[in-house]
C-alpha cells in the first residue's frame, strides 16, 4: 500500500471539507509507478526468496496537521498467495466534519526477489502498494513494506503478526 500517498489524499480532501463520498473514491484508485519507485525498485538488494508466513498482521497510522487528524487501523490476511486487507479510517477535518469509512480488499500476490506484486485487486486499490514493492521479513516474524513516494521518499510499514 502506498500508505504516503494513500494518508495525504485523504488529509488533503479532509482538510477541503470533502465528504465520505468523495474520499471512497480516492480510495478506489491504486498508485501507480513513478521514475523514482522504479529506481528505488532496479536498485533494490535485499533479495529474497522468504515466503510471507500465513495469518493475520496489523499495521496503525497516524497524521495529524493543525485541527486535522486521521487514524488508520488496517488488518491483512496472508493465505495461500492471497491478501485480503480491513481497516477503518477515522478522524475529523479542519471543519470538524467526522471522517469514518470502513476500507477493505482483496488481491492475489506472487513474491519473487524480494519484491511483492499484486494482481487480480477487488474492493479498494489504494491498499495495495505498487506493484514491485519491496519487502522483508524481519527476524521477529514482522513484514515489512518499502513504500517509495513519487520524489524518492522511502517509508516503512510494518505489519505485526497476531496469531
Amino acid at each position: 500500500m502506498m500508505k504516503k500517498f494513500f494518508t495525504i489524499s485523504l488529509f488533503v480532501l479532509a482538510l477541503t471539507g470533502c465528504n465520505n463520498d468523495a474520499i471512497n473514491e480516492v480510495i478506489k484508485s491504486r498508485p501507480e509507478s513513478t521514475s523514482a519507485t522504479k529506481q528505488f525498485i532496479s536498485t533494490w538488494n535485499h533479495p529474497t526468496e522468504k515466503k510471507i508466513p500465513e495469518g493475520m498482521y496489523t499495521a496503525k497510522s497516524t497524521t495529524s496537521s493543525g485541527s486535522t487528524a486521521l487514524t488508520s487501523d488496517l488488518i491483512y490476511y496472508f493465505k495461500e498467495k492471497s491478501l485480503t486487507i480491513k481497516g477503518s479510517i477515522n478522524g475529523t477535518t479542519l471543519f470538524f466534519f467526522p471522517i469514518n469509512l470502513s476500507i477493505d480488499g482483496r488481491s492475489d500476490y506472487s513474491l519473487k526477489n524480494g519484491l511483492i506484486t499484486f494482481s487480480k485487486i477487488i474492493g479498494d486499490g489504494a491498499l495495495f502498494p505498487i506493484d514491485g514493492t519491496p519487502y522483508e521479513i524481519g527476524i521477529d516474524g514482522t513484514v515489512i513494506l518499502y513504500e517509495i513516494s513519487d520524489n524518492g521518499i522511502v517509508t516503512k510499514t510494518f505489519l505485526t503478526k497476531t496469531d
